[in-house]
């Protein structure tokens, strides 16, 4: 028995040390991504809050409130349970998470295979975000990353919960990899928290062309060729290379 014990308390151990390690890689992803969205100008009033899932854990790491996110320590993010709660004991844990925790969390709870999520609050993104419309699938590079058309949900915006429902049922009942809150601005995902930046930048490029293309009544493309540009660019990246190009 005390063997067995012995091995449980190993067990128990390596796994807590492990733990330990992840956390401290997510919080330094989160302080970089969080930079490079800041630099990029694709974080406006505060916005373009970033969390990442740590790896073998229930839990995410997420940027704290508006403020000079640019300079974000790894040592101030904020480290949450799956309920959007900060982790009691860690550093940061005095701090109040970003305001839209709950909405990061319950993508995490409710949406398989996100592993990094991004508000974004871009300037073309916030146009559409300003007139409640979704954003068109007009060109090829938005046929193949998103798989289609970005939808725009209008849930209460005083109500978190809402808000968290309307955006993970959306996310989790269609292809996008992102939705677009009506007054307030996008939320996208990634299956790594780097995919989900990717993204964001590419999601207001598509959002700025949008906005340009709608006085000359664009097109967007078939729905046909969309499904086929998707499944193909799909199929590249999960190829497995053997180094050459």
């Amino acid at each position: 028995m005390a063997r067995t014990e012995d091995a449980l308390q190993r067990e128990q151990y390596v796994r807590g040390v492990k733990t330990e390690v992840a956390i401290a890689r997510t919080r330094a992803e989160v302080a970089s991504l969080s930079a490079e969205l800041v630099h990029g100008g694709y974080a406006g009033w505060g916005g373009g809050d970033v969390s990442a899932r740590v790896a073998g854990s229930d839990l995410f790491v997420i940027k704290p409130p508006a403020g000079d996110h640019d300079d974000l320590a790894p040592e101030n993010a904020i480290v949450c349970d799956h309920d959007g709660s900060p982790l009691s004991g860690t550093p940061g844990s005095e701090r109040l998470p970003a305001s839209d925790v709950a909405v990061h969390a319950r993508i995490y709870r409710d949406v398989p295979g996100v592993r990094g999520v991004v508000r974004s609050q871009a300037p073309h993104t916030l146009v559409h975000a300003a007139t409640g419309e979704g954003i068109p699938c007009l060109l090829v590079a938005m046929a193949e990353r998103f798989g289609g058309g970005i939808p725009v949900v209008s849930p209460p915006l005083d109500d978190s919960d809402a808000v968290a429902t309307a955006v993970s049922d959306t996310l989790a009942a269609g292809s996008a990899p992102a939705v677009i809150v009506a007054g307030d601005g996008a939320y996208v995902t990634g299956s790594t928290a780097r995919e989900a930046v990717e993204s964001a930048r590419l999601l207001e490029q598509m959002a700025r062309v949008a906005v340009l293309a709608s006085a000359a009544e664009p097109a967007p493309l078939p729905a046909s060729t969309v499904e086929l540009l998707n499944d193909a660019f799909q199929t590249r990246i999960t190829q497995p290379t053997d180094g050459r190009r």
